[in-house]
């Protein structure tokens, strides 16, 4: 028997019947949520043992045909195969940002991949506080480098003009208030690296967090601070690909 997926657990037959069906019954899940089974369809056999007639033995043999329907299926799907997949090409695209001209497109469709695949940990693990850490910490994160970066080379050209006291208070402030959004960055980015660390049972997230703390330190350091920065990351990398579980977490 040939028919549609319709939804959670009911497929309709091609002989105008619905049939209940369970995720195990599927053949070749591959991974696959059943969020992102709706509109697949399926070749199956129909069991007449039980007071329902039910579907089992089931293969899909075509994915949704909706490419928009596809993309959205797979950005909801919460498999960890799914999660794990968004977060690769997220991390990747990051590092394109530095692209001429592309850079922020990358940049920005990294971190909008990037937090689909913690909506996915978000959900399996009952925790919303993952994705709010990240946000908060990504935002303060990079109004604290503005900050910062504008507060130094103003202190540099001021210093080159020889400009009043005045304006190198004023750089100093602003450099006062840089700092300490930074340090209000880093509690955030705590709490998110703690957070996926406990949801996915997997230490290697948290120490990538300390390592990129140790490296931000001594970033004016030549080469230490960028060495360690490049070791952060492919320890969050190795993160990704080493966490096979997804525990509750209050």
């Amino acid at each position: 028997m040939r028919g549609v997926i319709l939804g959670s657990g009911i497929i309709s037959g091609d002989d105008g019947k619905r049939y209940q069906f369970h995720l195990q019954d599927i053949q070749n899940l591959e991974g696959r949520s059943e969020r992102s089974l709706e509109k697949c369809e399926v070749d199956f056999e129909i069991d007449e043992s039980g007071e329902k007639a039910s579907a089992k033995a089931i293969f899909i043999t075509k994915s949704s045909a909706n490419v928009v329907d596809s993309i959205t299926n797979s950005l909801n799907d919460n498999s960890i195969s799914s999660i794990k997949l968004k977060a690769y090409i997220g991390i990747i695209f990051s590092a394109l940002a530095f692209i001429p001209f592309l850079g922020w497109f990358f940049a920005i469709a990294g971190v909008v991949v990037y937090i689909f695949a913690l909506i996915g940990i978000s959900r399996e693990s009952g925790c919303k506080s993952i994705i709010f850490n990240f946000i908060i910490s990504a935002v303060l994160s990079f109004i604290s480098t503005i900050i910062i970066s504008f507060s130094t080379v103003s202190a540099v050209v001021g210093a080159l003009s020889n400009a009043d006291s005045g304006i190198f208070a004023g750089i100093g402030f602003a450099g006062i208030i840089g700092f300490i959004i930074a340090i209000s960055a880093l509690y955030f980015s705590y709490k998110y690296y703690s957070l996926l660390s406990e949801a996915t049972n997997e230490r290697l997230f948290f120490y990538a967090f300390i390592i990129s703390v140790i490296a931000t330190l001594t970033i004016f350091i030549p080469l230490l601070g960028i060495l360690l920065t490049i070791i952060s990351y492919i320890v969050q990398i190795v993160a990704w690909v080493k966490f096979k579980e997804i525990r509750k977490i209050n």
